[in-house]
């Protein structure tokens, strides 16, 4: 059954309002400018940290010799397995060859999705799919928090009127988040 109960420590609400905040600033200064989003951006870079920890907070640890370690990259590829609106952006990331960890397949992903300006469906058909994720999040997490997943949901979905260039390629995304446009 999915919660509400708060993990210690971890404020969501704090969180989410910085989040919200980011895409505020990038939907602000691409008002200002009629510029795409891209890596020079300040925002973009503490907006893609915070959504890697939502996403990785309380992520079951275990594993077993069949299915392997759970991570957010296998996570997102289970929940959209069946997804044909977005097999596209799964077969590109799969593809790529200069990623060799989950975390950068992931960071890839989210980067295709920006670009695509899906990420917030994507992330809603996630969610969404409660057998799946309850499969590899542990209680407190919160894509299993109901009062919460709306407000991270209502914040990605504003992402779709903010456009993105953030090149596929070109950045180590297996060691971090790219803080500058090549």
């Amino acid at each position: 059954m999915a919660s509400n109960k708060k993990p210690v420590g971890v404020n969501f609400e704090k969180i989410l309002q910085s989040l919200q905040g980011d895409v505020q600033e990038m939907k602000t200064e691409y008002d200002e400018t009629c510029l795409p989003i891209n890596d020079d951006n300040k925002h973009l870079h503490q907006f893609c940290d915070r959504l890697e920890f939502i996403f990785n907070f309380n992520m079951i640890e275990g594993s077993s010799f069949l299915s392997g370690r759970k991570d957010v990259w296998q996570y997102f590829c289970k929940c959209l397995a069946n997804r044909r609106n977005i097999h596209d952006g799964l077969k590109i990331v799969k593809a790529n060859t200069e990623l060799k960890t989950s975390i950068g397949r992931f960071r890839c992903f989210v980067r295709y999705c920006l670009v695509h300006q899906c990420l917030g469906d994507v992330a809603q058909q996630c969610v969404d799919n409660k057998s799946i994720t309850r499969q590899f999040y542990q209680e407190g997490a919160l894509t299993l928090n109901l009062q919460l997943l709306p407000t991270l949901l209502g914040c990605l979905y504003q992402l779709c009127d903010i456009p993105f260039d953030l090149p596929p390629s070109g950045h180590d995304l297996d060691v971090s988040w790219p803080t500058f446009t090549r």
